[in-house]
């Protein structure tokens, strides 16, 4: 059966590997020639010799070519739920005089693998073609991200799918320049485009075996790639849709995106506001001797969040970029040189200002926001008024996070876990110690963070003070000596993470205001549904223009992401970042896997996978026996609220094949580690 039949073949006559050959040559690649052998066909030529002698001839007949390659091509290979690629035998560089004896190899191999019946299974000859160079590209890498993937080794192909001889690896995203990435192989990269192509006629990721020889390109075999899901895959796409497809960009979800991980328009609009040239990111930085200028580094890819991490970069550093390749931080002489000289002294000097003066004075300043009354009625009074605390909030997240910086060189050597440490502040308070603890009470409040359309129950867990076991025996085999070096650095860090929390507890207060006058206004103006108003715009509740149909078409919109899970890093240059496992919030413990629509028809002992640690998340402690996520850290709310509840979290995990969804996993907050556990 020649290669121009095979396209409306039946399937139970044919695989999939040959029906494939056939679309890719009627895509317009070169693909060596070939015949198909059928079931029906196949499944006497072990007994009938006669026959298979005269398929022998009739194949070389067919394809005169001095050299054949046999596959194999069962039913069950190839197809979009199994691959099975490599599991049949396939024979190589096949003499016409040896081609009976490689078509009984194949065969009899095959009957041992299907359990005797040849009833599944067809074969392919082709003209075996020696190349040059060879290997397999992915379309998409099989582990669910958008970049293409090449293997490449010199000679067979064999060499990169049997896995034991070493190729070179390539990985590039589809928006880069195929002859930069494969500039050795232009062959080769003369075909990407043609491939991508291939992929979007099949609408799904290809498997694609290659070959080159002299300056012509082979495809050999293509089959779906079954490790990727449908729901990866249409992220894929709407990545490919939402992302620039020209120039560099690096944008990834940070400490600053947790605090509201996929914002609905009227978040976005106040955590931009938060950020603008003359508000209170600007005001904090201007205090400490340093020049803050409004990049507008917050991306919204579909409803994640993400930062513009060089914009991010240039409003502190206007003369700094990212090195394309290594996408490292560099400085160059030029425009805005000076000042980020300056800037980059003031802000080795603001490490000094995490200091007990600078911590006392905030923390008055927060009890006494915590402690006021909150009487406008006027949703633009309301929201300076949010804007003038949140210059106390940023300031605070702002030294916090040095002290962490401080706290960790002093400690780079010492073998505990800076989150066993926090969660043992007492081992770093003594008889000088002055902290006195926040106090705030008050009912009924909504949300856990700035995430204006969160409205989850308040969770307040004030910080404690206690020691474990092990931190108790490690500080009391420190010398007096190092006692002393370790203690200060700590105790501040201990110290401003309380107020860190407190900042949280003031941020929810107001951005409660806030939404109770939003609603107020929404009704007002004849909303059919309050929670509409969250599609609005800070302009459009400050000038009193509420429209509900432009706030419901924003907001259908964004519907269509809630259900997509995006990567923690998205460039030009290099492929998704794949998350490093760290421990946030110590302890250990076993369940199963499961997401926030699955809590809550779980009977058993669970494991809660998010994807970010966003403070509504505390509002589930009492169903979950701990947290993983693919993204957060060490100072987030969520991490300090799971510390003070004894939740074990670690970040950075990615389901995969080895631990997916509904997997049962053992957790170790301590060495950030998830695995399999025993039982499952």
């Amino acid at each position: 059966m020649r290669s121009d039949e095979l396209t409306e073949v039946s399937p139970l006559r044919v695989g999939a590997k040959a029906r494939e050959l056939a679309h890719a040559e009627k895509s317009g690649f070169v693909v060596p020639p070939f015949v198909a052998i059928p079931t029906e066909v196949c499944a006497t030529l072990l007994t009938e010799h006669e026959r298979i002698s005269k398929v022998a001839i009739d194949v070389r007949t067919a394809l005169a070519a001095v050299s054949f390659a046999v596959r194999s091509c069962a039913l069950s290979e190839d197809t979009r739920e199994a691959s099975q690629a490599g599991l049949f035998k396939t024979v190589l560089d096949v003499s016409g005089d040896d081609l009976v004896s490689a078509i009984r190899d194949v065969l009899t191999d095959a009957v041992e693998k299907l359990g005797g019946s040849l009833h599944n299974f067809s074969l392919i000859i082709q003209e075996f073609i020696e190349p040059d160079y060879a290997g397999v590209l992915f379309t998409r890498d099989p582990r669910g991200r958008r970049e293409l993937v090449v293997e490449i080794a010199k000679g067979r192909g064999e060499k990169v799918v049997d896995g034991r001889h070493q190729s070179q690896l390539i990985r590039f995203p589809w928006s880069a320049e195929p002859m930069s990435a494969l500039r050795l192989f232009s062959v080769l990269a003369t075909e990407v485009e043609n491939l991508k192509e291939f992929e979007r006629a099949k609408e799904w990721p290809q498997d694609v075996e290659w070959c080159v020889r002299g300056d012509q390109f082979y495809f050999l075999q293509g089959r779906p790639i079954t490790s990727i899901s449908k729901k990866q895959y249409r992220e894929i796409l709407a990545l490919e849709a939402l992302l620039p497809t020209s120039g560099f960009f690096l944008y990834e979800k940070s400490a600053v995106t947790e605090i509201a991980a996929r914002p609905l328009p009227l978040g976005l609009s106040i955590l931009q506001w938060l950020a603008r040239g003359d508000g209170p990111v600007a005001k904090v930085y201007r205090k400490h001797g340093i020049r803050y200028a409004a990049t507008n580094s917050f991306r919204q890819i579909g409803i994640d969040l993400y930062v513009d991490r060089e914009a991010e970069l240039q409003s502190l550093l206007p003369a700094a970029w990212f090195d394309r390749a290594k996408l490292k931080p560099r400085i160059r002489l030029g425009r805005g040189w000076f000042l980020t000289m300056r800037n980059i002294l003031r802000l080795s000097v603001l490490a000094s200002r995490a200091n007990r003066t600078t911590r006392e004075h905030l923390q008055r300043a927060l009890q006494e926001k915590l402690s006021a009354r909150l009487e406008t009625s006027d949703f633009e009074s309301a929201l300076n008024e949010f804007d003038r605390c949140y210059e106390i909030v940023f300031e605070v997240n702002l030294l916090c996070g040095i002290a962490l910086r401080n706290a960790e060189n002093v400690l780079k050597n010492e073998p505990l876990a800076m989150t066993t440490l926090l969660e043992s502040s007492a081992v770093f308070e003594n008889e000088n110690s002055e902290f006195e603890e926040l106090t705030f009470g008050e009912p009924g409040l909504r949300g856990n963070g700035v995430d204006i359309a969160d409205e989850s129950l308040f969770v307040k867990k004030s910080p404690s003070s206690r020691t474990s076991v092990e931190a108790a025996k490690w500080w009391a085999t420190r010398s007096p000596l190092r006692r002393k070096i370790l203690n200060e650095p700590m105790r501040r860090l201990v110290e401003f993470t309380r107020l860190r929390e407190g900042g949280r507890w003031l941020t929810v207060r107001h951005i409660d205001h806030l939404r109770r006058l939003a609603k107020i206004q929404a009704q007002r103006a004849g909303f059919k549904e309050e929670r509409s108003v969250f599609g609005s715009h800070l302009d459009e509740l400050v000038f009193r223009k509420l429209d509900e149909g432009i706030c419901v078409k924003r907001l259908d919109r964004l519907q269509v992401f809630t259900e997509m899970s995006f990567p923690l890093r998205l460039s030009s240059v290099l492929g998704d970042a794949p998350g490093r496992l760290i421990g946030v919030s110590s302890g250990r413990a076993t369940g199963r896997l499961v997401t926030l629509e699955q809590l809550e028809t779980s009977d058993q002992p669970v494991i809660l996978f998010s994807d970010s640690l966003t403070p509504n998340l505390a509002q589930h402690f009492p169903k979950i026996h701990g947290i993983v996520s693919r993204h957060g850290g060490l100072l987030s709310h969520l991490a300090i609220l799971a510390r003070e509840a004894q939740i074990p979290v670690v970040v950075g995990f990615e389901p995969s094949q080895e631990i997916e969804i509904g997997s049962n996993v053992a957790i170790d907050g301590d060495l950030g580690e998830i695995k399999l556990a025993m039982n499952d």
